[in-house]
């Protein structure tokens, strides 16, 4: 058996851990050109990190990056992206200039990119992209998309904008291949000026903020799915709650918290993120703060360190170290053909909360299966929040390995026997999949024909090649099945 196994390392420092738990809010003031750190829970005063001695011009959109504990932001009149320490220790770099008026931004840390939207002068409205590190050229991602608010979700390689002038809610893929989709707009669901963003991948929900520009937008804080179902629902507006030209906006899942600046008032505001109750006025008297992030962002309550891929005889092993944990009720190990849609595979109990190494491992049994395979951990909290790590792959050639026996194949009929001495029983689980790995249904009629010896119908599939999984417990076998 030919195989090659590819080893992946990711880090996440032992201070984000802790900063998961004690949350700073990040914001910008464009009149005062500052960047400045303060307390979610509003207590104690702003700390000033850079100023107009670091070279800030009319700052808008920031992001916080715990894994480096840096901080972006852009310049709107300088025209260029921005780097500090995010204790404010040091000078600001410029990590790339000459743009035209970049106003919101959002980093991946996972993939090294940054990404900012720019009202530009000269060509149309876009969104462009980076290397976190600022080595190489940016490129554009989407044009003609009036974007403000824009929110990255590395996982499953999706951006999310909020287009000001075109009173849309879009999404796209982060490479920018396909055609964006409208989520929300105006003639449907009535919102109008949608300016800052944030999105909650736990449980598929998408916040904007809708400001008022010259009398028009409605000046509230709204809420929709994040798949553009249903119809948005008004968290906070300006007849009810004061809400008073809102900018950018935050959310915190673990106290379940949303923050917004207001350009109107000068102040940071927080509320309840189901919309209860009424708002709160944490910092006011600020000179028009507009970008706002809040750290811990990224973070999962577990401080992950390794995790890595390998091929043995007729299984992939993984296994995972962490330093310490916090409420980590369990792992999900999660599988792909595609990096795109996964499957569970099995789950691995976690630790708890501990401040000792912990080593983890899972063992697929698979059989004749060439090609890639895409992994990923979902951590579990025992209070249901989860976070996923990010992809790691395996190449695996089998062409020698050990196979079933599928025939007639190709098949004219769809009827086939599958021959795996390794099953045994009807407890068995067999799925189809097109080409491309995804899913096509997993209700597959079987008939035990003997020991390890199975007839399976697949007479509803159309002419093409399919991949059929067959699985017991933690062995799964795959086989390429042509249908005539």
């Amino acid at each position: 058996m030919k195989y090659v196994f590819c080893t992946c390392i990711f880090t996440f420092l032992s201070s984000i851990f802790n900063s998961a738990y004690t949350q700073d809010l990040y914001y910008s003031s464009g009149i005062s050109d500052l960047i400045v750190s303060a307390k979610q829970d509003g207590s104690g005063s702003p700390t000033t990190l850079f100023d107009s001695s670091d070279g800030i011009d009319n700052p808008r959109g920031v992001a916080a990056d715990l894994t480096n504990n840096k901080i972006y932001w852009s310049d709107l009149l300088d025209n260029d992206i921005k780097v500090g320490n995010l204790d404010g220790s040091g000078s600001a770099t410029v990590l790339f200039s000459g743009l035209d008026l970049p106003t919101n931004i959002a980093i991946d840390p996972i993939n090294n990119k940054i990404y900012w939207s720019e009202a530009t002068n000269s060509t149309s409205d876009r969104i462009m992209v980076g290397n976190l590190d600022g080595s190489g050229s940016p490129s554009v991602v989407f044009s003609n998309v009036d974007a403000r608010g824009i929110v990255v979700d590395a996982t499953n390689a999706k951006l999310y904008w909020a287009e000001v002038n075109n009173d849309n809610i879009k999404s796209g893929n982060s490479d920018g291949s396909g055609v964006p989709v409208i989520l929300f707009n105006n003639a449907t669901d009535g919102i109008s000026k949608p300016y800052g963003l944030a999105v909650d991948l736990v449980n598929s929900k998408i916040y904007w903020s809708e400001i008022n520009a010259g009398g028009n937008g409605n000046n509230r804080i709204a809420m929709g799915n994040l798949d553009g179902s249903g119809s948005p629902t008004v968290l906070f507006d300006n007849p009810t709650d004061g809400v008073n030209n809102p900018r950018e906006i935050a959310i915190n899942t673990n106290t379940n918290e949303i923050f917004w600046t207001e350009i109107g008032s000068d102040a940071i505001k927080s509320g309840n993120i189901d919309g209860s109750g009424s708002p709160t006025t944490l910092f006011s008297s600020l000179n028009r703060p507009i970008g706002l992030t809040i750290s811990g962002h990224f973070v999962l309550p577990v401080n992950l360190v390794d995790f890595t891929v390998k091929e043995e005889q007729n299984k992939v092993r993984l296994e995972w170290f962490t330093l310490s944990e916090q409420n980590n009720k369990k792992f999900e190990i999660e599988y792909s053909f595609t990096g795109r849609d996964f499957e569970k595979l099995g789950e691995v109990e976690g630790s708890g909360t501990t401040f000792e190494n912990q080593r983890y491992s899972f063992s697929h049994y698979i059989s004749s299966y060439s090609g890639n395979l895409y992994y990923r951990l979902k951590q579990i909290d025992y209070d249901g929040r989860f976070g996923y790590s990010p992809v790691i792959s395996i190449y695996l050639n089998n062409e020698n390995g050990k196979k079933g026996k599928l025939y007639p194949n190709p098949s004219a009929l769809g009827k086939v026997t599958l021959e795996l001495p390794e099953l045994n029983g009807l407890d068995i689980q067999v799925s189809v999949y097109d080409i491309l790995g995804k899913l096509l249904f997993d209700d597959v009629e079987i008939q035990s024909q003997g020991p390890g010896i199975f007839e399976l119908d697949f007479s509803r599939l159309g002419r093409g090649t399919f991949i059929i999984k067959t699985s017991q417990g933690n062995f799964y076998s795959f086989e390429k099945l042509v249908i005539q």
